[in-house]
């Protein structure tokens, strides 16, 4: 499959739950625990699917998108 996911969550207990049952089906996870950790994952590789919490320390899943769109 090699299907590539960015998971941008800050709580521990879900984050852990949603990289278990996606590696078991075969993607391959990246994980960032909060916004700045996953805008900086984010520009740096292209990812299939961004999995990306809304309510995040640092900065939030908004500002996140919006910072991913300026940056092109």
């Amino acid at each position: 499959m090699d299907k590539k996911i960015l998971l941008v969550e800050d709580d521990l207990f879900l984050r852990d739950i949603y990289v278990e049952t996606l590696t078991t089906e075969g993607y391959s996870v990246t994980s960032a625990q909060d916004g700045e950790e996953g805008l900086a994952k984010l520009t740096q590789d292209t990812w299939d699917l961004v999995l990306l919490d809304l309510v995040l320390p640092k900065l939030d899943g908004v500002q996140i998108l919006k910072k991913a769109k300026e940056a092109g």
